[in-house]
């Protein structure tokens, strides 16, 4: 259970910058306060008030670039399919793919042909394992994407009459 200022809320609502304090109940006493409502503790969250003095303005922007550190190397289809005829061979000591197949596949990568080759396992009731000999459709998400976060605070002097 997560409480901002004594009310209940979600934490990822509020603005970083406005907390002031926060407090983890865990023990019994968080049942026992707040009943069933707790049984795993509560999070006390107090936001920033206004205080005796001048306004306070804050701006934070945060600009980055986000990009994947390390991208695997995929397989094209003729690795992919060697591969998993060696796996499969180095298992049972059978082939996965008859030569005539292994050679279309070849044969594509190769441009000797424009038939799209999809292999299929014999031993999963037609299971798709081969994926389409040029697929590298995965690599447009892996594009630099540029990320921004604007966050402003106020807070001004607490009036007393």
């Amino acid at each position: 259970m997560i409480l901002i200022d004594g009310m209940e809320g979600d934490l990822t609502t509020i603005n970083p910058q406005d907390i002031e304090s926060i407090s983890v109940l865990k023990d019994a006493a968080a049942s026992s306060i707040y009943g069933s409502r707790a049984p795993f503790g509560v999070i006390l969250v107090t936001t920033k008030s206004g205080k005796t003095g001048r306004a306070q303005v804050n701006y934070n922007m945060n600009v980055r670039f986000q990009t994947p550190l390390n991208m695997p190397e995929m397989a094209n289809s003729w690795e992919f399919v060697n591969l998993f005829d060696e796996a499969k061979f180095n298992n049972s000591g059978n082939h996965l793919y008859e030569t005539d197949y292994m050679q279309q596949v070849k044969d594509y990568m190769e441009g000797k042909t424009d038939d799209v080759v999809w292999g299929k396992d014999p031993e999963a009731n037609g299971t798709m394992i081969t994926p389409p000999p040029t697929s590298t459709g995965w690599k447009n998400i892996t594009k630099a994407w540029l990320l921004h976060k604007n966050t402003t605070s106020a807070s001004a002097e607490e009036r007393t009459s």
